[in-house]
């Protein structure tokens, strides 16, 4: 995170020793020396400079430059050696281009057809668009004029040329309008190519035979008695409470032990474990310890020896973990997994009792998905996990009530709150809420029993309500208009549905 100058900081080389007689001496702390062209960038005064003449002489790189502040860090910024190899490796592996082939037909009272064909497996597809164009008064188009505009294929993959070309001259239409003609047709094309290969692998996966034998449709019931279950991510011990109260049947439990976000220290969470599961225990639902999606080794390691000591069932996002897990408990496998379709889910299946799925997946990716899985309905999504502690930066005699939400504003006013994990890596979450509720009666139809909210960071109260207006639209979907604008109204930023509507094409 470069809080001080925007762009690339570059590889630390080392420092500057000494500023005399218009040079600055450097003393170079990296094994990468720079060289001839290459660019450097002096932090203490901001200053970047191109690497011209220089003198090297143990370990010293004595180079002509303004005045710089004696103990400035020095970054190596670009390397000239790396720009031409790159630019070598670009030429050498162009990228693939489709072959498209224009007919460009026009009338003598101005009535326009362009076509674009184009060859695919074994196919000639073809998208056509058609326009007017008016009687010239005064300055008719040049044929020249309009094969040069309608060629321009931009940063579009395609090598445009002319199978046919017919003008009789004497017409008039504005080069702006040409140009926005080639576009239209060539968006067209680019999402007649997209559909044909998304149709080729939806194609692929109901052939596909291992998928109905790898599990079959009835794996995707919910409760004991096959209804269905809302459950709840929680951070909190009176979050937890509120969940189960309501009649959430299973909740993920994810401690949040960092009192002050300034200090990421690691606590014990043995108790707060403890009573978290004595509580779910007064209730008639599973309770399941949420570890980060992230696990470096030492964080790994103490999670490890706690769950050997507990024995609790558990919410993992890494794929190996269960293979390191002793002991009859459930394994639960978060978002993080990134389950995309039937076959994924099947490949996780014998490692994990339940599966998330993608919360960018649209209701087509859904539909028709196999397997025990479980579907994020509502909360905050994750939009970037950093090691970076923006609480750092907030001065300790910075006061705040122990209530208190961080979040970062964007340039629109958009808020996008901040929570932090265990392993002290700072998450970013969606501006708004993802809301699903519109859509419980289609997933049902579809087979779906598990479905999740996330109130992480929600107030228990609003907590208790999420879970309650979940069940009660699967209970009365009658009603889901207005428990739906009880939802909207205490959404603080607002809703969307944008990956469920539209998946990731958009």
């Amino acid at each position: 995170m470069g809080r001080e100058y925007p762009g690339d900081r570059g590889l630390p080389i080392g420092y500057v020793e000494k500023y005399s007689g218009g040079r600055a001496l450097i003393r170079l702390t990296s094994e990468t020396v720079p060289g001839r062209g290459d660019g450097l960038f002096f932090q203490g005064n901001g200053m970047g400079i191109r690497l011209g003449d220089h003198l090297l002489d143990g370990g010293i790189l004595s180079i002509p430059s303004k005045p710089v502040t004696p103990g400035s860090r020095v970054y190596l910024t670009g390397r000239r050696e790396l720009q031409k190899l790159t630019e070598k490796l670009r030429s050498s592996h162009p990228p693939h281009l489709w072959d498209v082939e224009l007919r460009f037909i026009a009338t003598e009272g101005g009535e326009v057809h362009l076509t674009a064909e184009w060859s695919m497996d074994g196919r000639i597809l073809r998208e056509s668009i058609e326009t007017k164009f008016e009687r010239a008064l005064r300055r008719p188009l040049a044929s020249d004029t309009i094969r040069e505009q309608l060629l321009k294929a931009g940063d579009k993959p395609f090598r445009l040329s002319f199978a046919e070309f017919r003008y009789p001259g004497g017409l008039f239409h504005p080069i702006s309008g040409l140009n926005a003609l080639r576009r239209e047709l060539l968006s067209r094309v680019e999402k007649r190519i997209i559909d044909e290969k998304r149709s080729e692998k939806v194609k692929e996966k109901k052939s596909s035979e291992k998928v109905s034998e790898g599990f079959s449709r009835k794996s995707a019931t919910g409760g004991g008695d096959g209804g269905p279950c809302i459950s709840a991510y929680v951070e909190d011990l009176p979050s937890l409470e509120m969940a189960l109260m309501a009649g959430a049947g299973r909740v993920y439990f994810e401690p949040q032990i960092h009192t002050d976000f300034r200090k990421c220290d690691w606590n014990d969470v043995r108790s707060i474990l403890r009573e978290a599961s004595n509580i779910a225990a007064g209730y008639d639902a599973e309770f399941v310890w949420k570890w980060p999606d992230i696990t470096h080794d030492w964080l790994l390691r103490r999670l490890l020896k706690i769950e050997d000591e507990m024995c609790l069932n558990i919410m993992v996002g890494g794929c190996g973990i269960p293979g390191l897990i002793e002991g009859d408990v459930r394994i639960y496998g978060s978002s993080a997994l990134n389950i995309y379709n039937s076959i994924s889910a099947m490949l996780m299946s014998e490692s994990f009792h339940m599966l998330t799925a993608s919360p960018e997946l649209s209701r087509e990716d859904l539909r028709g998905m196999e397997g025990k899985i479980e579907i994020p309905v509502h909360g905050n999504l994750t939009a970037m996990v950093t090691r970076d502690n923006p609480w750092r930066l907030v001065p300790h005699r910075f006061s705040t009530r122990s209530k208190s939400r961080w979040a970062l504003k964007d340039s629109r006013g958009a808020i996008f709150p901040l929570n932090q994990l265990m392993g002290c890596e700072t998450t970013i979450m969606n501006s708004k809420e993802t809301c699903l509720i519109d859509f419980l009666p289609s997933l049902m139809e579809w087979g779906f029993r598990n479905f999740s909210i996330d109130c992480r960071i929600q107030s228990p109260e609003r907590t208790g309500e999420l879970v309650e207006s979940y069940i009660e639209a699967l209970e009365t979907p009658e009603r889901i208009g207005d428990i739906k604008k009880r939802i909207v109204g205490d959404a603080e930023y607002g809703i969307t549905a944008s990956h469920f509507r539209y998946g990731l094409r958009e």
